[in-house]
């Protein structure tokens, strides 16, 4: 049985030199919702997939804070900012530490239907908020979202929004 409790969302302290150093925000599939404990290194320990890729050329880890939420949107990200202010938002209060931010949003935003344009702003509002803390901003592509039983490719429904040339296909064509 797993036991939660509270811990410290970052330990703070300074380097000889530069060190890179990334806040992820982004939904449950970044926060490491649904990590398996497969097989591979830090499967299954829920940390997301983003935080598992994070390294250096020569395989070490790239230190990171996992700011991502279940259910997160990037219309929420950029919002939690721009209404708490940088410095009173926990979460974007992180960025002063940071050399490099990620970004997973998009998936919740879609299935609410926006449009291209709502969705290009917001992104844009993201990573200039970020970009004004000083770091380096990248964000990740928008992953499919599909219903069904998952034994085989037919067996699965494809989510509004998300099919050939819907709003998932237009959004990850123009961060391309």
């Amino acid at each position: 049985r797993a036991v939660t409790g509270f811990g410290p969302t970052a330990v703070l302290g300074g380097v000889a030199g530069y060190a890179p150093a990334v806040v992820i925000y982004g939904d449950s599939i970044a926060r490491g919702s649904g990590d398996g404990v497969s097989s591979g290194l830090m499967l299954g320990q829920k940390i997301g997939y983003i935080a598992r890729g994070l390294r250096l050329a020569d395989d070490r880890l790239i230190p990171s804070v996992n700011a991502a939420r279940d259910g997160e949107t990037i219309t929420h990200i950029a919002g939690e900012a721009t209404a708490a202010g940088i410095a009173n938002s926990r979460r974007w209060s992180l960025l002063r530490y940071a050399t490099h931010a990620v970004f997973n949003g998009g998936s919740n935003d879609i299935v609410g239907a926006p449009t291209l344009a709502y969705m290009q702003a917001t992104y844009l509002r993201a990573w200039g908020l970020a970009k004004q803390q000083g770091v380096k901003v990248a964000q990740c592509l928008i992953l499919p979202r599909t219903s069904g039983t998952y034994t085989s490719a037919g067996g699965q429904t494809i989510a509004t929004g998300f099919g050939v040339g819907e709003l998932r296909d237009q959004v990850n064509a123009w961060i391309r």
